[in-house]
């Protein structure tokens, strides 16, 4: 992981902080002279992979309250980009800061401009870090910072002064429901200086006349101002600085806000540098003075970045697609080794029942047409004895008539239509023409019955013309010869 380094900068030289997870140590510092940027330049290449922020502390600084008609996108950077360059502030390092609409009619945007107007202050360092290529993350002040410290407290007064000290010196800023409005450094004064708190109220009491000509703030109302400092001096500032109708002092334990704002290592004096160093670092948004130019290595790390990190989540789902496949396709590979070796089994059981049966004695065409021979006798393994039956049944119903002969016969096995072959030989009495028809009619009745009959003269020797139906019948008894083809009975 980069290291995140915060670069503060006074007028007296730089200061190189590390930060990590809330907790800071400083690492190096740096005269405002040659040998003080040389040694910068070699603190960078020692530390190639660092992002670093810096932060001016410096009292070379320019405010100016416009308003300006609220436009939006396009139209309002061109306006605002015109506006600055009338102010002449002689300075690439401007940043705007909306303090919100007016409550009038009107409703234009009412916008801070915050410039630092001594760039030779900053040149050198930024010089140094895009020769080193090393990645900027902005360029933020320490007045603009101490909009993030005032959130801290609650609740936020609609106008107050906020004060606190750091190498740099004593600085008074002026906030209007939240938001900077004025900010100013008084050089020299830090926490070690002597009679500090009298010199804090006399600079108080000065900015605050500035602010009431500039209508920053109202006549008639005690305006807040809150002194940020270690326990151990809020006694000496409730002495050296008393309320009056136009102000009034609170002093803010600053460890208890640190330690509120997340700072690991809380400061020990009124120092109020590493709550700033550690704000800066946290506080993501924050206005920044750097010029496009001066970030262009940033921006090439973010989109290397993002790049990165696209191609890092293109190879994971590509990887994970892989995986899939490799699984998918090692459960189809098992499935197919099952089914292989569950085909073998059975090629194999098959090939033993095979190898166990015993070897038959003829050929398979000679037992399958023996076979089909013996289906066909098995349909007449009753014999002729259901015929029988039934031809007795018939003859007891014509008491005239007279069995002479019968013959039954079955084809032969090879017939594709198993029957029986019947020949019936009877003898007729005298007159029997309607006893032969009965009967007949009675045999046609049977299951598949198909008759051919003829009556025959009373002597086999006689030479007598059969006579039909329609003439007379001969006195002498007559002979009937029935041919008949039955279907098999149903066993």
């Amino acid at each position: 992981m980069a290291e995140r380094h915060l670069l503060y900068l006074t007028h007296a030289g730089l200061q190189a902080w590390n930060w990590n997870k809330g907790a800071l140590k400083e690492i190096a510092r740096f005269a405002s002279d040659d040998d003080g940027i040389k040694a910068f330049s070699a603190h960078l290449t020692r530390h190639p992979q660092a992002r670093c922020t810096l932060v001016a502390d410096l009292p070379d600084e320019a405010f100016h309250l416009e308003t300006l008609p609220f436009l939006r996108g396009r139209d309002r950077s061109q306006l605002i980009a015109r506006r600055q360059a009338q102010l002449h502030l002689d300075t690439p390092y401007v940043t705007q800061l909306s303090l919100g609409r007016e409550a009038g009619g009107s409703r234009n945007e009412r916008l801070l401009f915050a410039a630092l107007t001594r760039p030779a202050a900053l040149r050198p360092w930024l010089a140094e870090l895009g020769r080193t290529e090393t990645v900027l993350t902005g360029v933020h002040s320490a007045a603009l910072l101490g909009t993030a410290l005032l959130r801290q407290t609650r609740p936020i007064p609609p106008r107050a002064l906020l004060v606190h000290s750091s190498p740099a010196g004593l600085r008074i800023s002026c906030f209007e429901h939240g938001l900077l409005r004025f900010s100013r450094l008084v050089p020299g004064l830090g926490p070690s200086t002597t009679g500090l708190w009298q010199t804090c109220r006399d600079e108080v009491q000065r900015t605050a006349q500035y602010l009431l000509g500039q209508r920053a703030l109202d006549r008639g109302n005690a305006t807040p101002v809150l002194v940020l400092a270690h326990p151990d001096q809020h006694a000496a500032i409730h002495m050296a600085c008393p309320d009056s109708p136009d102000l009034g002092f609170t002093p803010l334990n600053l460890p208890e806000l640190a330690a509120r704002c997340g700072l690991q290592t809380p400061p020990d004096n009124s120092d109020c540098l590493s709550l700033l160093l550690h704000l800066a670092a946290r506080t993501p948004r924050q206005p920044q003075f750097a010029p496009g130019g001066e970030l262009l290595q940033q921006r090439l790390t973010r989109v290397g970045t993002a790049i990165g990190i696209a191609a890092a989540s293109l190879l994971s789902a590509s990887l994970v697609i892989a995986a899939k496949n490799v699984i998918e396709t090692r459960q189809l590979d098992q499935q197919a080794a099952a089914m292989l070796a569950a085909r073998l089994t059975e090629e194999s059981h098959i090939a033993a029942l095979i190898a166990s049966t015993p070897t038959l004695p003829l050929p398979q065409e000679t037992l399958q047409a023996d076979l089909a021979s013996l289906g066909t006798l098995q349909r007449f393994v009753g014999g002729p004895q259901p015929f029988l039956h039934q031809l007795a049944n018939i003859l007891d119903r014509q008491p005239g008539l007279e069995l002479l002969q019968i013959d039954w016969s079955v084809p032969s096995p090879s017939t594709a239509a198993p029957l029986q072959h019947i020949s019936l030989e009877v003898i007729l009495p005298s007159g029997s023409e309607p006893t032969a028809s009965r009967f007949l009619d009675a045999l046609r009745q049977l299951p598949g019955a198909a008759l051919n009959d003829e009556q025959m003269p009373a002597s086999p020797d006689s030479d007598q013309i059969l006579r039909s139906p329609s003439t007379a019948a001969t006195p002498e008894a007559s002979r009937l010869n029935v041919r008949a083809t039955l279907r098999p009975p149903t066993p």
